[in-house]
């Protein structure tokens, strides 16, 4: 058929083409604003790497953005989930995991979460409780093993400390008995490494007590989440005009 047959046809079938147009068009709409509204409600976490210079280097930049990915993996987890669902009762882990999202922004340090839920007071709050559950969590794991290492460094420290004082003693009373010089250099060769890795076991301490201080600054809120103004769906007005389209 001609473009000329096609436009005979649509000049003689224009009220029932017109007809079609305005009742798929108006029941799109109709439909559209009868759902039920999402809203989405959006928290920034920003995940940084502490150095021990001023200048960035390409593996602090490395482990950022190795870190930043397992964050946004752990907010999402069945532990963060669960917690946040014991603080609103009605909600089950399995049903918020179908509400939120999580993504890294792209060349960022920042971990996105996304909320959504028919309520957008109630999204957002989900959001903020999400990342304020996944900060509080990771500092937990992080002071526990800290705290762990620790312990065991001071036990070193102490062990180290009672050899150190039994080998001085035992120096000290072969020198008032005038004991062999070779037996004394033994010894004091022994003493010279206990000394050393007691200095050792004391500078790593130290560290530990150090990253145990900055550790909270690993994690923190960037922008808190707010009540959405709009739904993200329907979106009435797309809806409508795909029908008008189609």
């Amino acid at each position: 058929m001609t473009i000329g047959q096609y436009w005979a046809i649509v000049l003689k079938q224009w009220k029932l083409i017109l007809a079609c147009f305005l009742v798929m068009g108006i029941s799109t709409y109709v439909v559209s604003k009868l759902m039920k509204p999402i809203y989405q409600s959006t928290v920034l976490v920003d995940v940084s790497v502490r150095s021990s210079n001023n200048q960035t280097d390409y593996n602090s930049l490395l482990a950022s953005d190795q870190l930043v990915q397992t964050d946004a993996q752990l907010a999402i987890s069945d532990p963060v989930l669960r917690e946040v669902a014991s603080h609103n009762p009605g909600l089950t882990e399995d049903s918020l995991s179908r509400q939120v999202i999580s993504t890294v922004k792209l060349n960022t340090e920042l971990l996105e979460i996304d909320v959504q839920d028919p309520s957008p007071t109630h999204a957002a709050a989900l959001a903020n409780d999400i990342a304020a559950t996944l900060i509080k969590q990771q500092l937990q794991l992080t002071q526990q093993d800290n705290n762990r290492s620790q312990q065991q460094l001071q036990q070193d420290i102490d062990t180290t400390r009672q050899q150190i004082d039994m080998i001085t003693a035992q120096i000290s009373t072969l020198q008032a008995q005038g004991g062999k010089q070779s037996q004394i250099a033994v010894l004091q060769v022994q003493l010279n490494g206990l000394q050393q890795h007691y200095s050792e076991w004391q500078t790593a301490l130290a560290q530990l007590e150090l990253a145990e201080a900055q550790s909270g600054d690993l994690l923190h809120i960037a922008q808190s989440a707010q009540p959405a103004m709009t739904p993200v769906r329907p979106q009435v007005y797309l809806n409508t005009a795909i029908g008008f389209v189609a």
